[in-house]
C-alpha cells in the first residue's frame, strides 16, 4: 500500500532508493570482477612472454653465458654444427665487442645471435609494459636475477649496454636499466614480493 506524506509517495521513494543501492552494488561487483579478470589476463600474458624467452634456445644460452662461468655450448650457425665449444665470459665479451660483422668465426657469430635473441625478447617485454599489455610487477621477478647478472660489474654492464646500443636494442636496454636501477621501483617491488612470500610460508 502506498504511503503519502505531504503528497509525496514515500513507498515509491523507498523502493527507488533500494533499487538504486542494489543496482550500484551489482555494478560495483561487476566492475570489480572485470578488473580482477583483466588483472589475471595481464598476469598470464606476462608469464607467456617469459615462457617464450625461456623456450628460445639462443636466448637461454645468452643467459647461461652471464651466469654459468665456463661451460660447453652447442655452437652452430644456420644448422652448421661447430661441435661443442667451451666458452667463458672473456670469450663472450670479445665476441660482443667485435666491430667487423663479416668473416666472423662461428663461435663469435653464434654468441652474437644468442644475445640478439635475448635482446629481442627483452624489447618485446618492454613494449608490452609500455602499452599496458602486461605489468612491470609481473615480469620483474623472473628477470630480476638475470638482469643483475647481465649488469654485474662496470665492465660487464658496459659490454652489454654498448652491444644493445650498437644493435639498436634500445627497448631492451630500457628494460634492463629499469630493472637494475637501484634508486628505481624494482628493489622495492622485489622486497614486497619477498615479504608476501614469507608471510604465506608462515601461515
Amino acid at each position: 500500500m502506498a504511503v503519502e506524506l505531504y503528497g509525496f509517495n514515500v513507498t515509491a521513494a523507498i523502493v527507488s532508493v533500494v533499487l538504486y543501492i542494489l543496482l550500484a552494488y551489482i555494478s560495483t561487483q561487476n566492475f570489480k570482477e572485470k578488473g580482477q579478470e583483466l588483472r589475471w589476463k595481464k598476469s598470464q600474458a606476462a608469464q607467456q612472454l617469459v615462457r617464450d624467452l625461456q623456450a628460445d634456445e639462443e636466448a637461454k644460452h645468452a643467459l647461461w653465458m652471464v651466469d654459468a662461468g665456463t661451460r660447453m655450448y652447442p655452437v652452430h650457425i644456420s644448422g652448421v654444427q661447430d661441435a661443442w665449444t667451451q666458452l667463458d665470459w672473456e670469450l663472450v665479451r670479445e665476441a660482443l665487442t667485435v666491430n667487423e660483422t663479416e668473416n666472423m668465426s662461428i663461435p663469435t657469430a653464434w654468441i652474437c645471435n644468442c644475445f640478439d635473441s635475448l635482446l629481442i625478447h627483452f624489447g618485446e617485454i618492454q613494449n608490452a609494459v609500455d602499452t599496458g599489455y602486461v605489468l612491470f610487477d609481473d615480469i620483474l621477478p623472473p628477470l630480476y636475477y638475470y638482469v643483475n647478472r647481465l649488469y654485474h660489474g662496470a665492465e660487464r654492464m658496459g659490454t652489454i649496454t654498448a652491444y644493445a646500443n650498437a644493435t639498436g636494442a634500445f627497448d631492451a636496454k630500457a628494460l634492463m636499466d629499469r630493472i637494475k636501477d637501484p634508486e628505481g621501483e624494482a628493489p622495492a617491488i622485489m622486497r614486497r614480493i619477498q615479504q608476501r612470500q614469507a608471510a604465506r610460508a608462515n601461515n
